[in-house]
């Protein structure tokens, strides 16, 4: 597996937005990705009514203080307008026209091979008496923040992968390419192009999710910089 798909994949699966609990398959769009506005936390699936029985139906709630709670149905479809709307933008454009080939991807690679290395040799000297304490933490230090540094970039490249047979389709042709997608890709693509999706409280009376109570910014170009569609 190329370096920058498994480090994309760790950042994944280290969000703190899928510590949600429990085990198994996800079987809802939003969990492990949307978040509560109110408090930050994570959001879960609950139902009201038996679930099952007529008249009942899911909902995304804020697990930590119950701050919000939408039907699972309406918010799945603001964010996946919201996304595929993106997906057809010029910032989807900007953000992703840089094709994998063009990057240095081995470059990275290699040098994170060689920090790593050189970071074993660095401990066996130690060990070996060879290098003083503060010689070690202070080369150490150094080197361990490139690695960091590579395994973020390598990271970054392998998000871009998930979305970059997306790239010039129409904003129908991205409609049936959504549609054809079964949960856990869909979610993986809002998570390759998403900075952050957040649930708001939809206030006193107010019965129905729309997009006042969905908060979503998407990557755009520059990584420092983010768009709201």
């Amino acid at each position: 597996m190329p370096e920058e798909i498994y480090r994309s994949a760790v950042r994944v699966l280290n969000s703190p937005a899928r510590k949600t609990g429990g085990g198994g398959p996800r079987r809802s769009l939003l969990t492990g990705v949307a978040t509560c506005a109110n408090c930050g936390g994570p959001i879960r699936t609950a139902w009201r009514g038996r679930k099952g029985e007529q008249g009942s139906y899911a909902v995304y709630e804020c697990k930590l203080k119950h701050c919000v709670s939408h039907r699972q149905d309406e918010a799945d479809t603001m964010v996946s307008e919201r996304v595929i709307r993106f997906l057809t933008a010029p910032q989807f454009a900007e953000a992703f026209e840089q094709s994998e080939d063009d990057l240095p991807v081995q470059q990275m690679r290699d040098e994170l091979g060689s920090l790593r290395s050189r970071l074993d040799d660095l401990a066996t000297d130690y060990a070996a008496g060879l290098v003083t304490r503060s010689q070690f933490l202070t080369a150490s230090q150094t080197m361990r923040s490139r690695v960091d540094e590579l395994e973020d970039q390598l990271s970054q490249l392998g998000s871009d992968s998930a979305v970059k047979g997306v790239t010039g389709m129409t904003d129908e042709q991205v409609r049936r390419h959504w549609d054809g997608l079964d949960v856990d890709r869909r979610r993986s693509l809002i998570l390759a192009v998403v900075v952050s999706c957040r649930l708001r409280q939809k206030g006193r009376g107010v019965r129905r999710t729309d997009e006042r109570h969905v908060d979503v910014l998407f990557r755009a170009g520059d990584p420092a910089k983010v768009a709201s569609i």
